[in-house]
C-alpha cells in the first residue's frame, strides 16, 4: 500500500513538539494545480468514462484502480482521489478499523456515520487511505466531510468545534502533502475554515454555493491563486456559470447528484 502510516507520520514536520502544517506555497513535492483549472470531471458512480475530455478527474480512491489512474494520466489529465474523511461507510474495506466509540450518528440521507475526527485511530485510518491514494499514482486528494463540526453535536454525536475542525484540516494537509499529493478541501463555508484551507490546501471542491449564495465566502482561494472546482445539481447552466470577475478561479459544471459520467460544462 505504498507508504505505511508510520512512514507518513515520520514525514510530517514537528516543531517544538507540535505538528507543523506545510503550506501549499512551501516547496511542493506535489502537483501544484493552476490558479484556474481548464475543465474537470467528477465521477464517483459507475465505470469511469475515460473518454471524457477534462484536465482534472476526481474519482473514488477505493474503487479506482492504478491502471485507470495511469490511463487518465496518459490522456494528460491529473487525477484526484476522493476520500470520505469525516464519515464511516460500512461498505468500505477498512470500516472495521474505526473504533466503535468513534462512530457517531448516521448522516441524514446517506449510508454513512459521522466520525470523531479528534480520535487518533480515526486519523491513522485516514492516513493509511491517503497512502493508498499515493500508491495508486493519484495526484491529489479530495477530503470529503472535512468540515463536519459545522453540523453540530446533535447531528454528529460528538462535541466537534471550529478549533477541532481546523486542527483536523491541518492534520489532513500535513498528511496529504507528506505523501506527495495535493489537497483539495471540500465545502466548509465557514470563513475561518476557508481562510485556513486557502493557506494549507491547494484548491477547493464546492457543491452548490451558487444555489445557497455561499460562493463569496470562497474568495480567499481566488486571492491565493488557487482553483475552486464547483458543481451545481439543480440550477440551469446559465445560473451555474459565472465570469471570473464575479467568482475568480471557479471551474463550474452541472452534475446529477449520483455523480455518474454525465455533466454539462460551462462554455
Amino acid at each position: 500500500m505504498g507508504r505505511t502510516v508510520a512512514a507518513v507520520a515520520a514525514g510530517l514536520l514537528v516543531v517544538g513538539g507540535t505538528l507543523a502544517m506545510p503550506t501549499a506555497d512551501a516547496s511542493p513535492g506535489w502537483w501544484t494545480p493552476p490558479a484556474k483549472v481548464a475543465s474537470w470531471q467528477w465521477q464517483l458512480d459507475g465505470t469511469i468514462d475515460t473518454s471524457v475530455q477534462a484536465a482534472v478527474f476526481d474519482v473514488d480512491g477505493f474503487e479506482t484502480s492504478a491502471a485507470t489512474v495511469a490511463a487518465l494520466h496518459a490522456k494528460g489529465a491529473h487525477v484526484i482521489c476522493y476520500l470520505d474523511v469525516g464519515g464511516a461507510e460500512p461498505g468500505r474495506p477498512d470500516y472495521s478499523q474505526f473504533p466503535k466509540a468513534a462512530i457517531g450518528r448516521k448522516e441524514v440521507g446517506w449510508p454513512e456515520y459521522y466520525l470523531d475526527t479528534r480520535d487518533a485511530t480515526v486519523r491513522s485510518v485516514e492516513a493509511a487511505r491517503v497512502a493508498m491514494c499515493a500508491s495508486k499514482g493519484f495526484d491529489a486528494v479530495e477530503t470529503d466531510l472535512d468540515d463536519t463540526y459545522l453540523e453540530g453535536a446533535r447531528a454528529t454525536g460528538f462535541p466537534l468545534t471550529q478549533a477541532t475542525g481546523l486542527d483536523y484540516l491541518s492534520f489532513l494537509a500535513a498528511t496529504v502533502h507528506a505523501n506527495g499529493l495535493a489537497l483539495f478541501a471540500k465545502n466548509g463555508v465557514d470563513s475561518a475554515f476557508v481562510a485556513r484551507a486557502a493557506q494549507v490546501a491547494d484548491g477547493e471542491i464546492n457543491e452548490q454555493c451558487v444555489q445557497y449564495s455561499e460562493c463569496p465566502v470562497l474568495a480567499p482561494f481566488g486571492r491565493a491563486g488557487k482553483p475552486v472546482l464547483h458543481v451545481e445539481y439543480s440550477l440551469t447552466l446559465a445560473k451555474t456559470c459565472k465570469p471570473d470577475a464575479v467568482y475568480p478561479n471557479f471551474t463550474s459544471m452541472l452534475k446529477r447528484v449520483a455523480l455518474g459520467a454525465w455533466r454539462q460544462v460551462c462554455p
